[in-house]
């Protein structure tokens, strides 16, 4: 803070300011994983006419890591679909309990969420928390969206899952920087995403089918973004 304030920086803690804004941009992820709707977008714009029905919303069960302000935010969002709220957290919150949210454990929270949304800050000890054993323990019809830090996901292990259809998809609007940072536009230049290209693609039967990796960042591109 001396050396801030030396340089005329202001430095501010600001908790609360984001809360609605990320809830709502995590919720709009969610609602476009679940039906396809970026797919939808670009097979439009290639002048294609293609049916991508996706997945319901409505009843079923949102998984939410970490349950703080923002945390609580979705959980509200969810509400109004009418959808099972369970979470997890190190540290319970009363308030969270009052919104409708049941905490389980990490184990339960991977094995029933219908979509899993992170929300919890990074620390030393949840680096790499979504790997390829807690991806495994999903179903095979789940959805992961992070709107949280890159880190917490082991994209390596995510990119894996994608391709052999351990998960449904996932929305990412955080990435992990890797040894090199960030590149020219913003994207991770070590990005696993780089190489989930449209010849690695797999196709299922189970449900509606297709598992798709979305990789949407707002930062990176003017609109968002696909990796599939």
């Amino acid at each position: 803070m001396p050396a801030a304030t030396r340089q005329g920086i202001v430095v501010a803690y600001t908790p609360g300011f984001l809360n609605e804004t990320v809830a709502d941009y995590a919720f709009a992820l969610l609602l476009a994983l679940a039906r396809r709707v970026h797919e939808g977008h670009l097979t439009m714009r290639g002048g294609q006419w293609q049916s991508a029905w996706g997945h319901d919303v409505h009843g079923k069960t949102l998984g939410i890591l970490g349950c703080g302000r923002i945390g609580q935010a979705m959980a509200r969002r969810a509400t109004g679909f009418n959808m099972r709220l369970i979470g997890y957290d190190p540290a319970p919150s009363p308030e969270a309990k009052k919104i409708g949210l049941k905490f389980v454990s990490l184990d339960q929270l991977l094995a029933e969420s219908d979509f899993l949304s992170l929300h919890a800050a990074l620390t030393p000890d949840n680096r790499g928390l979504i790997g390829e054993a807690q991806l495994r323990k999903m179903k095979r019809d789940a959805y992961l969206i992070n709107t949280a830090r890159g880190a917490l996901v082991d994209e390596t292990a995510l990119v894996r899952a994608l391709q052999e259809g351990w998960i449904a998809g996932a929305a990412l609007d955080a990435y992990h920087l890797g040894r090199r940072g960030a590149g020219p536009r913003g994207v991770p230049d070590d990005n696993a995403f780089s190489h989930c290209g449209d010849d690695t693609r797999t196709s299922h039967s189970h449900r509606t089918g297709d598992r798709r990796c979305y990789a949407v960042g707002a930062i990176s591109a003017p609109s968002p973004a696909l990796a599939y």
